[in-house]
């Protein structure tokens, strides 16, 4: 299917662009292509746990819990308690072990993961949820895969070794074609990079930019 229009926002991910299943027809220039290569994207993959209850501090908004096992990374738990009034743990994980983490569930299923991120739990909170029989198992559990999507292929674009620095960010956001092509994205704002509000703050750049460029048209016709 074709759509036609004055204006290209390209929005997709910098992993996306890296993986370079997007054609573009005259190839991106040599400056775009090289911040696409050099910049960095990272992995935050989530593991989100729902239970029957809340078994843990519901007051803390984010939990570090340590491991006697150097192996397991099930360390940073976001309490989603005080925000939704339901008892979901979210565990971030990143890097190397993110990956890890996809390779077992496309490999093995999503449960050997949450029971191993539920070994580290019942380590922390058995011995305070005794009298309650114990610590609960989920009853709903959703892990993201942000590598192995086709859609996303990682998390967020950073500044890495041997990259232009904030140069790179502003090469990936420079639009091209007199404007008719432009790129949005968290990989494009510097400031706020790895965030959502890096990704929405870009969008409003370049709608603002797009609609001063309209506005110039209609003045000159």
């Amino acid at each position: 299917e074709e759509f036609v229009g004055d204006v290209v926002v390209v929005t997709v991910s910098l992993g996306v662009l890296k993986s370079k299943t997007i054609q573009f027809q005259p190839q991106l220039p040599d400056f775009k292509l090289g911040a696409i290569e050099k910049m960095g994207f990272g992995l935050m993959d989530k593991v989100v746990l729902r239970f029957p209850r809340v078994f843990w501090h519901s007051c803390a908004n984010d939990l570090y819990l340590g491991t006697t096992d150097p192996t397991e990374q099930f360390r940073w738990w976001v309490n989603c308690h005080p925000i939704c009034q339901e008892p979901i743990l979210v565990c971030l994980v990143v890097s190397h072990f993110a990956h890890q983490i996809e390779d077992i569930t496309l490999k093995s299923g999503d449960q050997v993961v949450v029971d191993r991120a539920m070994k580290v739990l019942r380590a922390c909170f058995e011995k305070e949820n005794v009298g309650l029989g114990g610590v609960p198992d989920p009853t709903n559990s959703y892990i993201t895969k942000l590598n192995s999507s086709p859609y996303t292929r990682g998390s967020y674009g950073y500044v890495s070794v041997g990259s232009d620095g904030p140069a790179a960010f502003d090469d990936l956001a420079a639009p091209l074609a007199d404007g008719h092509l432009r790129f949005a994205g968290e990989a494009t704002y510097f400031d706020y990079q790895g965030c959502v509000h890096a990704a929405y703050e870009s969008g409003i750049r370049e709608s603002s930019l797009i609609l001063q460029n309209l506005s110039d048209l209609a003045l000159l016709s």
